[in-house]
């Protein structure tokens, strides 16, 4: 009489059987498994849905449209722990900037109204010939492509391409007193999404990709602040 053992198990929890001549075939008692508990280091995946994703080209002009439209944004931790500190103060008084432009490295955060980064953008900054002033600011409105409302010489309106699909409105204001004044650094668009990657480049404003505008001028609101910090 021979006796087979089934020395590959590939499902643990099968019982073994072993095989007789007779063609008969015996359950015997399964072996007993452990399961080992799982180490620290083995976080829990969790897949964090980018909310810049419910902007497609439709909602792009079509002069902004490409096969492939980027974007900077991300939680990923190394990036967001670059991030400045948003207390600002205003008239003597500690607040909190809702957005920080970290003007060396070329990236916009995003806060919580408890002062808490939550997400991160690539952006370009001012060039070394023309850069990005250090300084607070307001947002007092929002523009929308192609700008045709501005003055006939503005450049917003003569080369409205250059600033995307939408401009934030951010007015430097004088922390000492609150005083807005009508010039600003404005966060936008562009029509030269791919040299975003360069981080210096700009006029001064801030550059982000175009689907990231549309996203922050939906959640970014009228009298937020805006810290442009090196």
């Amino acid at each position: 009489m021979k006796i087979f053992s089934l020395s590959n198990i590939k499902y643990p929890a099968m019982s073994v059987f072993t095989t007789l001549s007779l063609g008969h075939s015996l359950p015997l008692a399964a072996p007993s498994y452990k399961i080992a508990a799982i180490p620290d280091r083995f976080e829990k995946v969790v897949k964090i849905q980018n909310p810049v994703d419910k902007y497609t080209q439709e909602d792009l002009p079509a002069v902004f449209r490409e096969a492939v439209n980027p974007s900077g944004w991300t939680v990923n931790k190394d990036t967001l722990k670059m991030a400045p500190s948003p207390k600002i103060k205003i008239m003597e008084k500690d607040t909190l900037a809702s957005v920080v432009v970290d003007i060396t490295h070329s990236i916009l955060f995003r806060y919580d109204k408890q002062g808490k980064v939550i997400e991160a953008f690539k952006a370009a900054t001012g060039a070394p010939s023309t850069p990005t002033p250090v300084g607070i600011a307001k947002i007092v409105g929002k523009l929308t492509y192609p700008y045709s409302t501005l003055p006939r010489k503005c450049k917003r309106r003569r080369f409205p391409r250059n600033y995307g699909p939408k401009i934030l409105l951010t007015y430097k204001i004088n922390p000492k007193t609150g005083k807005l004044h009508d010039d600003g650094v404005y966060p936008h668009g562009t029509k030269f999404e791919n040299a975003i990657d360069k981080g210096h480049i700009t006029g001064g404003c801030t550059r982000v990709h175009n689907r990231d505008i549309l996203y922050l001028s939906d959640i970014l609101e009228k009298g937020m602040y805006v810290l442009f910090t090196k």
